[in-house]
């Protein structure tokens, strides 16, 4: 499963995912990159070479310059506030293009506590890969992101700590769900279904 964590300081990741979104008056594009800051002018020329929207489920990768991949996610019309439903998708968007990578940072504009934790739910759920029963060859199968840090002011915040927690529970027991609806009946038995919950509660300190 995808681990998670919250950060404030320097990038280690090779991957930065950031956020990119349009203006419904201008037909310009706006780098939403929270609390990191970045050479917008050539970046945003790359961008518009490329047929860029900022359109919501959009994903855009680009060589960085700090980082070795640069990824921009889309978050649709510009916006002084941008909704949890909105982060919480976009990250889930950059978090599957992102499959059979290491580790990834994502800077989006989080204000709030609810919305790191949108991000964190979002990037978990999207992480999501099922490869067990897939019939091609183990190396054309990429794996789930492995790690996520969510960048954010408010990484010191006991709040924001909660939040991400929260996600992590979620994402962890979305996850157990996820693989039990994608296994074949042939391979999910009543007893595998049971020894399955049966280590569950043993995991979680349970009798």
């Amino acid at each position: 499963m995808t681990t998670i964590h919250l950060s404030d300081g320097i990038i280690k990741d090779e991957i930065l995912v950031v956020g990119l979104s349009h203006k419904k008056s201008k037909s310009s594009l706006t780098i939403e990159s929270g609390d990191i800051a970045l050479d917008t002018k050539k970046i945003l020329a790359t961008l518009a070479d490329m047929g860029a929207t900022g359109k919501a489920d959009e994903v855009i990768k680009i060589p960085g310059t700090t980082t070795r991949l640069l990824v921009f996610t889309g978050l649709g019309e510009h916006q002084a506030n941008f909704e949890n439903e909105t982060l919480r998708r976009a990250a889930g968007a950059a978090a599957r293009e992102l499959a059979g990578s290491s580790s990834a940072t994502f800077s989006l504009p989080a204000k709030k506590v609810s919305a790191v934790g949108a991000i964190a739910e979002g990037a978990l759920l999207g992480a999501y890969v099922f490869n067990k029963f897939r019939i091609d060859s183990l190396t054309d199968r990429r794996p789930s992101l492995k790690s996520v840090t969510i960048h954010s002011s408010l990484a010191q915040d006991s709040k924001a700590k909660a939040a991400v927690k929260r996600a992590s529970v979620i994402g962890d027991q979305i996850t157990i769900v996820r693989d039990l609806i994608n296994t074949p009946p042939s391979h999910l038995t009543p007893d595998s279904f049971c020894k399955t919950f049966t280590d569950l509660v043993k995991k979680a300190g349970g009798a």
